[in-house]
C-alpha cells in the first residue's frame, strides 16, 4: 500500500502540473520559449503546492492527499523534481536541433541517456521487488538523499475517502445493474404485469389484416382462440409472450393457413 500511495503521489504531482500547462497553452499559445513558460509554471506550482515542515519534512499537493512525506529540505525536492527533468530536455533539444556540436557534447548526451534509462528500469524493477517499505523513490532520489516515507499509523483521509467512495459508486452500480435486470426480466415479461395487452378486443377477427402489424398477413397463421390470421412471424411473437393481439387470449395455439 505504501509503494502505491508513492506513485499515487507523483502522479497527482504530474496532473496538475498538466492540467496548469494545458490551461496556459490554449489561452496565450505559446510556441517560442515553450519550454522555459513550462518550465517557469512547473517551478510556481512546486513553490505553491510544497509546503516544508521544521525545515525537515517536505509534501507536495499530491504527497499530501496520499499521505507520503520526503524526509529532505524544499530545494533538494525542487532540483529532483523539476530542475534535472528542465535541464534533460533542454539538452536533449540540443542534440536534436544542432548540427553543430561536439563529440564531448555528445558523448555527455548518450552517457546521460542511458543513465535515465538505467533509472526508469530499475525504479520500474523496485516496485515490482517492494515490500512495501521502500525508501527511495528512484535512484534520483537515493543519490540526492531524499527518502520518502508513508504515515501509515494515521494516512491521509482524503486519499482512504476517495478509495473507499470510488468501491462505494462501484457496489451502487452492480446493485443498480442486478435491480434493472430482475425487472426487466421477471417483472416486464410476466403476464401478471402485462395487464394493458391483456385486455380483450371486441373487434372481430379479419382474414386479410393481421392483429398484430395491421397489414396483409404474409405466410398466414391462424389462432385457434378467435381465429385470426397472423403474419408467420407476428405469430410466433405472439405465442412467445403467450398473448393473442386480437382477443386477449393468454393461451393461443397458430395453426398455418393452407
Amino acid at each position: 500500500m505504501s509503494r502505491v500511495a508513492q506513485l499515487d503521489s507523483v502522479v497527482l504531482d504530474q496532473e496538475v502540473d498538466h492540467l496548469i500547462w494545458n490551461i496556459f497553452q490554449k489561452d496565450f499559445k505559446v510556441s517560442k520559449y515553450a519550454e522555459e513558460c513550462q518550465f517557469l509554471l512547473r517551478c510556481l506550482v512546486f513553490i505553491c503546492g510544497s509546503k516544508s515542515v521544521d525545515g525537515v519534512n517536505t509534501t507536495t499537493y499530491g504527497s499530501r492527499l496520499s499521505g507520503v512525506y520526503y524526509l529532505c529540505r524544499k530545494r533538494t525536492l525542487f532540483v529532483s523534481n523539476i530542475l534535472i527533468h528542465y535541464l534533460y530536455r533542454k539538452l536533449s533539444n540540443l542534440y536534436f536541433s544542432s548540427n553543430n556540436i561536439s563529440e564531448r557534447t555528445l558523448r555527455l548526451y548518450r552517457w546521460i541517456s542511458t543513465l535515465y534509462g538505467v533509472l526508469d528500469l530499475t525504479t520500474f524493477l523496485r516496485f515490482l521487488l517492494s515490500d512495501g517499505n521502500t525508501k527511495y523513490l528512484s535512484l534520483t532520489n537515493r543519490l540526492l538523499g531524499i527518502v520518502t516515507s508513508v504515515d501509515m499509523l494515521s494516512p491521509s483521509s482524503f486519499y482512504q475517502d476517495t478509495v473507499y467512495a470510488g468501491l462505494e459508486y462501484q457496489n451502487r452500480q452492480l446493485l443498480w445493474n442486478a435491480l434493472l435486470e430482475v425487472f426487466n426480466s421477471t417483472l416486464m415479461n410476466s403476464n401478471k404485469y402485462l395487464w394493458d395487452t391483456r385486455k380483450k378486443r371486441d373487434k372481430p377477427a379479419n382474414e386479410t389484416t393481421c392483429p398484430e402489424c395491421n397489414g396483409f398477413p404474409v405466410n398466414p397463421y391462424r389462432s385457434s382462440c378467435c381465429r385470426a390470421n397472423y403474419c408467420y412471424i407476428c405469430g410466433m411473437k405472439a405465442l412467445a409472450r403467450e398473448h393473442c393481439t386480437n382477443c386477449g387470449n393468454t393461451k393461443p395455439a397458430m395453426q398455418q393457413v393452407y
